[in-house]
């Protein structure tokens, strides 16, 4: 069993909703370099970790940017859950994206009923 990358990566990644929040977008530099310190972290981890970490970026990546190909999500948007994915790890990255979706269907229910 793989552990996540980096434990405190709940700052990083509240670092970046917050400034996804305030700024309307969020930034290439702000995922990218969680893409970044993701990988590096998991590497000096071990194998396990950093294959845990790539499959993380993949997943969350690769799930968003079909989304992304027919307008679901922002481009920023699926950068964010890649960074999240090679932060996380694939398993913590499972678990992230499926209460981003149940979420989601919560708010779309809400706004339907508002």
């Amino acid at each position: 069993m793989s552990t996540s990358p980096l434990t405190g990566s709940n700052f990083q990644i509240s670092k970046y909703s917050i400034d996804c929040l305030t700024l309307g977008k969020c930034t290439r530099t702000l995922t990218f370099s969680g893409m970044t310190l993701g990988l590096l972290l998991s590497a000096i981890q071990g194998i396990d970790a950093f294959g845990s970490s790539l499959l993380g970026l993949a997943l969350g990546f690769g799930l968003l940017f079909v989304f992304y190909v027919f307008g679901g999500f922002g481009g920023g948007d699926v950068k964010l859950m890649g960074a999240a994915g090679a932060l996380l790890g694939f398993h913590l990255v499972t678990v992230a994206l499926i209460y981003t979706a149940l979420l989601g269907a919560v708010m779309a229910v809400l706004m339907l009923i508002w």
